[in-house]
């Protein structure tokens, strides 16, 4: 009898055993790709409503002028005064909602439009910078104007996941909450007064992309 019941919990274990092979295969699966159109690759990237910025600031009027592109592709050219005493920053900046939407707001006119795959191409660039390739700053006293290029993107944070295996017999819980977003903006490239620009080659690139759309307007 006792050999039957030995029997008995061996089969029993195998199966729990097998179950969870089973199961741990079927996680592992990679899921079967799907191929998306390039406007559905480019919503997958949780862009800000601005992607890239040019900025022309008169040091000694305060007078901005500048064009944005936004994530549909649109080319839109905008007019500012900064407020008194205010320069631009020779840093990549953290921006909230309410500056992003205002800059938006100020660029009412329509001049090009971007297509969606040359978009999604630059966005990513965009995403690809980061502030160790960014050469040093440099001033130069004899110019009184600064231009700048621009990438914004936006950064999620949250906490950590902890998942424990029910197969292992521990207890399965998630502690992921949602984070604040937040948007970046990058220097692409700044000339005139303050001078500093990103070194990498897709960095190169793009400045040398949004330098001839500029020229081009």
């Amino acid at each position: 009898m006792k050999k039957k019941y030995t029997l008995l919990a061996i089969a029993a274990l195998a199966l729990s055993l097998f179950a969870c092979e089973k199961e741990q295969v079927s996680i592992d699966k990679p899921s079967t790709p799907v191929n998306l159109t390039p406007e559905q690759k480019l919503d997958q990237l949780n862009m800000p409503a601005i992607l890239f910025q040019y900025s022309y600031v008169n040091l000694e009027t305060g007078e901005e002028s500048g064009w944005i592109i936004d994530r549909s592709g649109y080319v839109k050219i905008y007019h500012s005064t900064l407020s008194s005493g205010a320069t631009p920053s020779s840093e990549n900046e953290k921006w909230n909602e309410a500056e992003l939407a205002s800059l938006y707001a100020k660029a009412t006119e329509t001049v090009s439009n971007i297509g969606t795959e040359e978009l999604l191409s630059r966005a990513h660039q965009g995403l690809a910078l980061s502030k160790k390739f960014l050469s040093g700053a440099e001033v130069n006293e004899n110019a009184n104007y600064i231009v700048g290029f621009y990438a914004f993107t936006s950064s999620t944070s949250s906490t950590s996941q902890s998942n424990h295996n029910q197969c292992s017999g521990a207890a399965s819980y998630n502690n992921d909450t949602p984070g604040e977003a937040s948007i970046n903006r990058m220097i692409i490239g700044l000339s005139g007064h303050l001078n500093r620009h990103e070194t990498s080659t897709y960095a190169t690139n793009l400045h040398q992309w949004l330098v001839a759309l500029n020229e081009g307007l």
